[in-house]
């Protein structure tokens, strides 16, 4: 689809930034999650909300309130 064509895109291109922020990455990471959670493509959905909450973990504190929104 077009949506997932995007949110491709838009990982492919955070990723290869030469500042490659790792919350920007994990941002997009959430989108293409959701992106795939809202076609029922679940096991790719699991895959990135992992992958966002993985990089959240490395680097924000443990009280973070963005790394307590990846647990939802």
């Amino acid at each position: 689809s077009l949506v997932k064509h995007y949110c491709a895109r838009a990982l492919q291109l955070v990723n290869t930034n030469p500042s490659r922020d790792p919350l920007q990455i994990a941002n997009a990471q959430l989108n293409r999650g959701n992106t795939h959670l809202e076609m029922g493509e679940y096991s790719q959905a699991l895959a990135s909300f992992r992958t966002a909450l993985a990089m959240r973990q490395k680097s924000l504190p443990v009280n973070h309130p963005h790394l307590a929104s990846s647990h939802n």
